[in-house]
C-alpha cells in the first residue's frame, strides 16, 4: 500500500516545486547538512518536508577575484 502524500509545502497552484520525500532513514543526514537551496527543505521523521529553507538559504559568497 502506498504512503500517503505529503502535505504541501509550496502553494497549491505551484505543486510542482514540492520537494519530493525522502527515506525516513535519509532524514537525520539530510537536516545535518543544512539547506543547499532556497527550493530545498528541512524533513520530518517521516522523510515529508517540514518548510522551504528560504530565499537566504544556501547562498555562497565567492570571493573576489
Amino acid at each position: 500500500m502506498p504512503k500517503p502524500a505529503c502535505p504541501l509545502v509550496v502553494p497549491p497552484n505551484q505543486k510542482l516545486l514540492q520537494p519530493r520525500r525522502i527515506q525516513p532513514d535519509q532524514v537525520k543526514a539530510k537536516n545535518a547538512m543544512g539547506c543547499l537551496s532556497p527550493a530545498d527543505a528541512v524533513y520530518g521523521a517521516d522523510g515529508c518536508p517540514l518548510r522551504l529553507c528560504g530565499p537566504d538559504a544556501g547562498v555562497i559568497q565567492l570571493p573576489e577575484p
